[in-house]
């Protein structure tokens, strides 16, 4: 979309384009449009948006396909815009509610015209050394079903885990803030009848593999997410 070393409108500080978020095939939070790089000693920003990595991959042009609305500090959001003036809702999730079944919140989510499109549910923990899990469910669609990256498919894929984790736990425990494991970032991989459908980051990238995936419904479990 935009050559190599070839100054766009937005790093002149010009409106950015705003992508069809139906296209998004990776995306995360931010106001940077630029990074800092090489070339660059402070980042070109923006409003706080859904953001989509173009161009070079070594220095991305972040644009934006959604909007957090102007007044919204941080990630505290539970509604999508389709322009930065937040006049337009693309997406939004209502307050959480029970399932019915034991222990699991379900957020039903909605279209700009209040439609319901899907839900996410948030599953409790099997037991104190595991974290909860999520789910996604879109009509029409095999329930799509987020796993740790660390759960191999493996016979005693499990203890295994939970073994790493306990010690990756010690191991930032004594080797303080500065250690990789501390720093690193839980990532999920999502999938459907054994269909790879997403992969997600707490508080960083989502990389969405799945076309039928309706996107709108993995910017609402990021809101979740990342609160």
């Amino acid at each position: 979309m935009f050559g190599k070393g070839k100054e766009s409108s937005a790093d002149r500080g010009e409106e950015a384009p705003v992508l069809d978020w139906r296209d998004v095939s990776e995306f995360s939070f931010g106001r940077e449009l630029r990074r800092v790089g090489k070339k660059r000693r402070k980042p070109v920003g923006g409003p706080y948006a859904v953001r989509v990595p173009t161009g070079d991959p070594q220095d991305p042009l972040l644009l934006p396909c959604a909007f957090f609305a102007p007044d919204v500090q941080g990630i505290s959001a539970s509604r999508l815009y389709e322009d930065a003036a937040a006049q337009h809702v693309l997406v939004s999730y209502d307050p959480r509610e029970a399932s019915g079944e034991e222990g699991v919140w379900r957020y039903r989510v909605r279209d700009g015209a209040g439609e319901e499109i899907g839900a996410i549910r948030r599953i409790p923990p099997a037991n104190r050394m595991v974290k909860h899990t999520w789910r996604i469910d879109q009509p029409g669609r095999p329930e799509i079903v987020g796993r740790n990256k660390l759960a191999r498919t493996r016979p005693g894929a499990a203890k295994w885990a939970v073994g790493r984790m306990i010690g990756e736990a010690l191991a930032s425990a004594t080797a303080g803030d500065e250690s990789d494991s501390a720093r690193k970032p839980r990532t999920l991989e999502w999938t459907a009848d054994g269909e790879a459908v997403m992969t997600s980051q707490y508080l960083g990238t989502y990389v969405l593999s799945a076309d039928w995936l309706d996107r709108r419904l993995a910017f609402a479990y990021a809101l979740l997410r990342d609160q």
